[in-house]
């Protein structure tokens, strides 16, 4: 289970004193923390440092392996894949479009439109966007069926990540060691995707708060809109107190440890 410890005998810095969040398997890493109380997105570089620490593992362990990781920037096919997205999420990437220059702002916010267009002409709108839990007897189907569409992230550009540092977890986590053609046409069969620990689902329980079987489910395409819907000010907690939050959600998720899955974690199928 994680978990985190103030360096009470460091520098208190302005982003807060460091901490060091314990990983499972015995390793740590050091990261800066917001003082105070905070939003749950506030500790967002935290968990993305985190990820990026477990995803290194899988990293070195696939080199060993002798695998190819043939995931590159210029390759844009997962970027068209359904990315679904929790609230804290939403929060962060909205107030990254605010704080775009105006110009490319403006281009941002035209693809989210268009992106709302292509999935209302479809009938897939109002389905994707109410929230709620994605079960898996309509996973598959809500997958195909949106990667068909071939709508691409609002911000994916020259086909690669135009918000690489601030990517969601979910986009971390998803690395590949199969040609790239079979994630071109959504071949699930024939893509061989690498273990890697789901910490990305533990944000869909974080915003549940108290009630981890209520917890919403929306696509990156439908951030803007969902902050539309729901402006109310979020719940502030000190950052130490949401880096274990998170850490209780891993293992309401998972159990006692992160588990290095390539499919769904047990109990869970395909369901987010």
């Amino acid at each position: 289970m994680l978990s985190v410890r103030a360096m009470s005998n460091e520098p208190t810095q302005i982003e807060g004193p460091p901490a060091i969040i314990e990983l499972p398997g015995g390793e740590s890493i050091t990261v800066p923390l917001p003082p105070g109380e905070v939003p749950a997105y506030a500790v967002l570089p935290a968990l993305r440092a985190l990820v990026d620490a477990m995803m290194q593992r899988v990293k070195n362990a696939s080199a060993e392996r002798g695998e190819t990781i043939t995931c590159r920037a210029g390759c844009g096919a997962c970027c068209r894949q359904y990315v679904p997205i929790s609230d804290m999420e939403a929060r962060a990437l909205a107030a990254l479009v605010e704080g775009m220059p105006e110009d490319r702002q403006a281009r941002v916010r035209a693809r989210f439109a268009e992106a709302e267009a292509r999935l209302r002409e479809a009938g897939m709108w109002d389905r994707l966007t109410r929230g709620g839990r994605v079960l898996a007897r309509e996973h598959t189907e809500l997958v195909v069926n949106y990667f068909h569409l071939g709508i691409p992230c609002p911000f994916l550009e020259d086909e690669a990540c135009s918000i690489h540092p601030d990517r969601p977890l979910i986009c971390r986590e998803y690395l590949v060691v199969s040609p790239e053609t079979h994630c071109a046409k959504l071949e699930r069969t024939k893509i061989k995707r690498l273990a890697a620990p789901q910490t990305s689902t533990a944000l869909h329980v974080m915003d549940a708060a108290h009630n981890l079987e209520n917890y919403n489910v929306f696509p990156l395409v439908a951030v803007l809109d969902w902050l539309r819907r729901h402006p109310d000010e979020p719940e502030r907690r000190t950052a130490e107190a949401w880096i274990n939050h998170f850490g209780l959600a891993m293992q309401a998720r998972f159990g006692d440890s992160v588990e290095m899955v390539t499919g769904p974690p047990p109990g869970a199928s395909e369901e987010w």
